[in-house]
């Protein structure tokens, strides 16, 4: 029997993972409390429950106090900043992708190499949404840029970039063999790469080839003269797909060269009439509500900073900030160490979008960031992890 509630709880997980592209496909309308994304996340956590399964923080105390803190200051200032425009305490959404990084990391302890597989059904899921478009179905071109299922289109363009590096990653190590699984990779990956254009999506292109070149050359780095064919075979089929897609988008072309001048979509803009509020209350921020009320006041609705630093030093101030940055170096010193012993880098890979999101989008409230921070966590759960649940033995790869 708890065999196969275990396998209940591995399949809600695969289904969450898969349900992530389509999280703001909402199953009642406009209304936002029944959304794919948030049920299957529910049903997700029940099943992990179900499963037996106890939340554990052993070797994750240092993780737990700084999300803690983060969270409780942020909570706190809340209460002090109520308002008659907002009397939010809590996100709730906030609060259950912490709630979900913990719960990951357990469910890793509990059945090692899972997180690793699950992956790969955020990756099916990308693919599904790819063939949707090759259907017609979901599609809407907003200022040219395209948009599936009414999902923001930069958002569409990092699942595209991250779903095309997880495919592209467990293509090198296969060392780019001629199989009808690797071929269906290519096509998929060629797929997924000219919709990340289509977004037209500045952070996701960059943060796609920031992965890209870092990819190659850690493969490259350890065993040169093995992989350097490999290589040099797969840098050949990107570049001849890759170029024309990027040349036949003048969109892109034109909003990476704005960049350059400085124009990054008006997010200037809003940083700068951020800024002196950011500044007034630089301690301990306005938390949830005070962060509503300086919103509204400026802008006349809630807006997005579209930077995270930002974001939180309006909700909790320096102090959680510090708590969140700490949390981050954390994150970042244990994936190393997962590349230290196993060689393993997509963790590492995949902090690069997380990085981009960072300084020019949101994560706090996106949940495939936060799987992004617990799979680059994996590496703490053991004093020596075991080679039998490399990546690179998946499936998929062989």
């Amino acid at each position: 029997m708890f065999s196969d509630r275990a396998k209940i709880a591995r399949f809600a997980l695969y289904l969450f993972m898969f349900s992530i592209n389509f999280e703001v496909f909402n199953l009642l309308g406009d209304s936002g409390a029944f959304s794919v994304g948030r049920l299957t996340g529910f049903i997700y956590i029940g099943a992990f429950f179900y499963a037996n399964y106890r939340v554990s923080f052993y070797r994750l105390n240092y993780l737990l106090f700084a999300l803690l803190a983060f969270f409780v200051v942020i909570v706190v200032s809340s209460s002090f900043h109520l308002n008659y425009l907002s009397d939010r305490i809590i996100d709730f959404s906030l609060l259950q992708n912490i709630v979900l990084f913990f719960i990951l990391l357990t469910h890793e302890r509990y059945e090692p190499g899972v997180l690793n597989k699950s992956i790969y059904g955020f990756a099916l899921g990308t693919i599904t949404l790819s063939v949707s478009y090759l259907l017609g179905i979901g599609i809407q071109y907003e200022g040219g840029r395209l948009s599936l299922f009414g999902d923001n289109a930069n958002i569409i363009g990092i699942r595209m970039a991250i779903s095309s590096i997880l495919l592209l990653y467990s293509l090198i190590l296969s060392d780019i063999k001629i199989t009808g699984n690797n071929v269906l990779i290519l096509i998929s990956t060629s797929l997924m790469i000219y919709l990340m254009i289509e977004s037209s999506s500045r952070v996701a292109f960059i943060s796609f080839i920031g992965m890209l070149f870092f990819m190659m050359l850690l493969y490259l780095s350890v065993n040169p003269l093995k992989r350097l064919f490999p290589t040099l075979i797969l840098s050949g089929l990107l570049l001849y797909f890759l170029v024309p897609y990027i040349l036949s988008n003048d969109l892109l072309i034109n909003r990476l060269f704005d960049s350059k001048e400085g124009d990054l979509a008006g997010r200037e803009d809003i940083w700068f009439y951020y800024m002196p509020s950011v500044w007034r209350s630089i301690i301990f921020g306005y938390g949830f509500s005070g962060f509503d009320e300086v919103s509204m006041g400026i802008f006349g609705v809630t807006a997005s900073p579209h930077n995270v630093i930002i974001e939180v030093f309006l909700y909790g101030g320096f102090v959680a900030f510090a708590f969140y940055l700490w949390f981050n170096v954390q994150v970042f010193f244990i994936s190393l160490r997962m590349y230290s012993i196993k060689k393993e880098f997509i963790g590492l890979l995949l902090l690069i979008p997380y990085l981009g999101c960072v300084l020019s989008a949101q994560v706090l409230q996106s949940k495939i960031m936060w799987f992004i921070l617990a799979f680059n966590c994996i590496a703490i759960l053991e004093e020596t992890p075991k080679e039998q649940h490399s990546i690179s033995s998946l499936p998929l790869i062989h």
